[in-house]
């Protein structure tokens, strides 16, 4: 019998086949932090951590996806919020099942959601909490859906928590609705999956695909409400638009409902036409009378002869060049948008890629393209003072480098604030680096790097016994971490899954306002059956051989401290 770790290998990031191989290691965060990202985003419903503080306080209110379709509705979106069980040492000692059930409870009654999702973590799923009896039992009580997700960090990476994200809509929500009735228009409906919204992306795709006939029938899982996704097997067509994430998905759609799926990406005017046309081509002609492929064809040259219009603006950024570093399919998506504003893209970073996302890249740059899977920030400094760059493409972590360097940023990963998919988000993007390229101009020419300013919104918490809502504390390991920022070359290493140091090391960032370091012995599954001491003294040792710092701080984690790790037993012979 297949493990549920071999049976996500096998839906497409075996071995055997290179070009759908996921990265066992990759990317930076763990398969809770994976799931949350693809499931977070249904607004209408609640996501109730269950775990310690630091899971659900390192992933809440943390992204940049946004809700439209639950507003306008009338209801209050809920995926901005926090929930957890927040369990402590005598819940792990005696159990917390009971408080899960009533942290299930007390979270319908507080917000009234469509469904509830409950995540295990790493410490609910090592003591063995068994979170299908308590959602079913809720469930009964709730009248509604509650649904769990056993993805607890350790079981492997981002990649992972995705696809395990994916098998839990098509366990318990596609196919359970009724598909709305037709237009009679005659246009063709398709799915979006791995589409996320982020920065409200959606809201400059959709307009095109309506005046093209083409109806997004569900959002999987951007924009999208929890209805929505039950009827999504009455589509014509999938879309799949963060290929490696959700790809189970549409092939599993596929196996059940015969929905073909084809894999795009809305980002620049190279890739958005190239979707259009992939859809135009599947199809031919429909009950109204029009030929899909002939009205994207029209769609397509109006669109391109507006953005080129629009675009001349931006005629000043021809032959800059640019350092890209993000993941999945913006790591060569991104390069065509670049490319599509005469941008050279100098360097790409790779740690977050697939080997499919690289093997896309090459295509696009030629099979000489700088690909660099060594993106520390000291290592981003040298290219771009190297590559004699203009301007870094990154996620939100870099941002401070920028700013102490004088390097011109963009941020375009998830934590964003502006959309830059569709014909529209390639004009935002092209301002987006003017802007930023001119501002460290003036910064240059006066002496100074400026300063930077984000806006924190601040949420009041409501503490119950059994269920935190919107908490606003964090961990002892982020507290830990934060302190040792003071202590001149001191290195922290969280002992814990890799999601751990991730999620913590954005917040730090954010805090700090600039890179700082934290380390981690990222734990999978291996390491926790088989025992983790050893791990800790590899990576201890990789550390001081590498870094060099006069003082290391080792910070346990829930999953290290529930296991038992003999942590001073390890580290004793690096105290002489």
């Amino acid at each position: 019998m297949l493990t549920t770790t071999d049976k996500f290998l096998e839906s497409g990031c075996d071995i055997e086949k290179k070009d759908k191989l996921c990265r066992s290691r990759g990317g930076e965060s763990c398969a809770f932090d994976g799931a949350m990202i693809v499931l977070q985003p249904i607004a209408d419903t609640a996501h109730l951590v269950h775990g310690p503080i630091a899971c659900c306080g390192n992933t809440w209110e943390g992204r940049g996806t946004l809700s439209t379709a639950v507003a306008a509705r009338g209801d209050t979106p809920l995926h901005g919020m926090g929930f957890t069980s927040d369990i402590n040492e005598l819940d792990i000692v005696y159990g917390s099942e009971e408080k899960l059930y009533n942290a299930i409870v007390r979270t319908f009654k507080s917000v009234q959601p469509k469904a509830i999702f409950v995540y295990s973590t790493c410490v609910s799923g090592l003591i063995g909490e068994d979170l299908d009896a308590v959602c079913g039992k809720a469930a009964n009580i709730c009248g509604i859906k509650v649904i769990p997700v056993n993805a607890p960090g350790f079981v492997g990476p981002k990649n992972l928590g995705n696809r395990i994200a994916g098998e839990v809509l098509l366990d318990h929500v596609i196919g359970t609705g009724e598909p709305p009735v037709r237009p009679s228009t005659g246009e063709v409906s398709v799915n979006l999956i791995g589409e996320y919204n982020i920065a409200g992306d959606l809201g400059l795709v959709e307009p095109v695909f309506k005046e093209a006939g083409i109806r997004i029938l569900s959002r999987i899982t951007g924009d999208a409400t929890f209805e929505e996704i039950t009827y999504a097997h009455g589509a014509d067509m999938n879309l799949v638009v963060c290929g490696r994430a959700l790809v189970n998905v549409a092939r599993e759609m596929e196996r059940r409902y015969g929905i073909p799926y084809v894999e795009v990406s809305f980002f620049g005017k190279t890739e958005m036409a190239k979707a259009l046309r992939m859809i135009g081509s599947k199809f031919k002609v429909k009950s109204s009378g029009f030929h899909l492929s002939d009205k994207v064809e029209a769609i397509i040259e109006s669109e391109e002869k507006r953005l080129s219009e629009k675009l001349k603006a931006y005629s000043h950024l021809r032959g800059k060049r640019a350092v890209l570093y993000t993941g999945g399919v913006k790591s060569w998506s991104f390069i065509s948008a670049l490319l599509d504003l005469g941008i050279e893209v100098v360097a790409v970073g790779t740690r977050k890629s697939t080997f499919e996302d690289e093997e896309k890249m090459k295509i696009i740059l030629g099979g000489d393209a700088l690909l660099v899977e060594d993106v520390t920030p000291a290592n981003l400094r040298r290219l771009m003072k190297e590559r004699d760059a203009d301007i870094l493409v990154a996620g939100g972590r870099n941002l401070y480098l920028a700013m102490k360097e004088g390097f011109p940023f963009v941020d375009v990963n998830q934590e964003r604030h502006t959309a830059y998919a569709g014909y529209g988000g390639l004009v935002n993007l092209a301002e987006q680096i003017s802007n930023s390229i001119k501002f460290f101009d003036r910064e240059l020419k006066a002496g100074g790097h400026g300063s930077f300013v984000r806006e924190i919104k601040t949420l009041e918490p409501e503490v119950k016994r059994d269920i935190l809502i919107n908490p606003v504390k964090h961990s002892q390991s982020i507290g830990a971490a934060i302190a040792l920022q003071g202590i001149d070359r001191a290195i922290p290493v969280i002992h814990g899954a890799q999601g751990c140091n991730f999620l913590a090391k954005v917040l730090i960032t954010k805090h700090f306002r600039e890179p700082i370091a934290l380390m981690s012995t990222k734990l999978f599954t291996e390491d926790v059956v088989m025992g983790s001491e050893e791990k800790l003294t590899d990576v201890l040792e990789d550390v001081i051989q590498k870094q060099q710092p006069d003082m290391i701080g080792v910070l346990t984690s829930g999953l290290s401290d529930v296991k038992g790790d003999d942590v001073a037993g390890a580290i004793k012979r690096f105290m002489s």
